[in-house]
């Protein structure tokens, strides 16, 4: 496909061996997308905002858990190329509050799901912080870690925010007001 001729829909479902009505929606959902000008700069636009508003998060004294696991669980999709997460600074941040996070069951959940992301890093360094988070997640009783084994879809019942909301987010700046969702809108996409 990389000659420049125009194809039909007839010829490109016979090139890849798909059914007319496959490639009829394909198209349309292609079209779809592409009419909408704003979404990916918006999208962007809303990931440089968490990152900046990540930067102000980690000079905070008093951090929230709950987001610090979620940028954790989403640093690719809001970090920029230079930056590397600091797992150190996280590990501590747990350690230092770790009876907090025996007694949620949130908390407990997102570790559990970070410790499944970091198992499936290639990387490394990341892998040597795996250490800290195993031994954590060893704290848990058998009963969690049973439950989280089990309930593997926790984070798709977590609400996010939707593609239409990211514009209205936007115009209000609502960033710090929304950061869980939106931390969640990434993790799910």
């Amino acid at each position: 496909m990389d000659d420049g001729r125009e194809r039909t829909q007839e010829d490109v479902a016979e090139l890849f061996g798909l059914p007319i009505e496959t490639v009829k929606k394909i198209e349309k959902k292609a079209l779809k997308k592409l009419r909408q000008p704003n979404r990916y700069s918006n999208k962007q636009e809303l990931q440089n905002k968490v990152f900046k508003y990540y930067k102000e998060f980690l000079n905070k004294e008093d951090k929230s858990i709950i987001t610090y696991l979620l940028f954790a669980l989403t640093c690719n999709e809001f970090m920029e190329t230079n930056d590397k997460f600091d797992y150190n600074k996280l590990f501590e941040y747990l350690h230092k509050n770790r009876n907090v996070i025996l007694k949620d069951n949130e908390m407990q959940e997102l570790m559990y799901l970070l410790d499944k992301k970091l198992r499936d890093v290639a990387n490394s360094k990341v892998n040597e912080k795996l250490n800290s988070i195993s031994l954590f997640m060893e704290c848990l009783s058998k009963d969690t870690q049973k439950v989280l084994d089990t309930n593997i879809k926790y984070e798709v019942t977590r609400k996010g925010i939707e593609e239409k909301d990211i514009e209205e987010i936007l115009k209000n700046n609502s960033i710090a007001e929304k950061i869980n969702e939106i931390l969640w809108y990434f993790y799910k996409s």
